[in-house]
């Protein structure tokens, strides 16, 4: 699973892209990221859609469950609360998202050095990088669930190694 379940039209086709009046630049090494910052209303909506879409999903996860497969999603909804254009979500939705939607069995945490992370994927700057580092610990610390950290420094195979470890698999 990669980002939401999908299973509700992604919203930029009936609203357009929300947020372009406020913007933040970063700037590091040469590279020019804009972040558009969604206002506190536009977040809310848009969390509040997305949130039936999980919901939904989450029936579809339960069935997936009881099979007995294994779900492995990359960001989930917790991506909302690491990314800076949402920095304006109200603490009500995080809540919301947090106890009515389902916890993963575990959390995996890819933490590294941000100049090692830029270097193999130059999407963000450093700093953002490093901002996201922060607002994962911060979320970490109200999930219900075991969540790793691990070092994604080191060559791919022992992290791999690391990983499965940590998941018993």
């Amino acid at each position: 699973l990669h980002g939401h379940w999908g299973l509700l039209p992604n919203l930029g086709r009936f609203v357009g892209r929300f947020g372009r009046e406020n913007k933040r630049e970063f700037g590091f090494q040469g590279i020019q990221d804009t972040v558009i910052i969604k206002s506190k209303i536009k977040t809310v909506f848009y969390m509040m859609y997305y949130f039936v879409d999980y919901f939904l999903g989450s029936l579809r996860l339960l069935r997936l469950k009881l099979k007995g497969d294994l779900v492995v999603a990359d960001r989930y909804f917790y991506d909302y609360f690491l990314q800076s254009d949402f920095v304006n979500y109200s603490t009500i939705m995080r809540y919301i998202y947090l106890k009515m939607l389902p916890s993963p069995d575990a959390i995996i945490v890819l933490k590294g050095c941000p100049e090692a992370i830029f270097a193999r994927k130059p999407e963000l700057t450093i700093d953002e990088i490093s901002s996201q580092q922060l607002r994962i610990e911060d979320l970490l610390k109200d999930v219900s669930c075991p969540s790793y950290r691990i070092d994604s420094d080191r060559n791919i195979n022992e992290t791999v190694r690391e990983i499965r470890e940590k998941l018993r698999i």
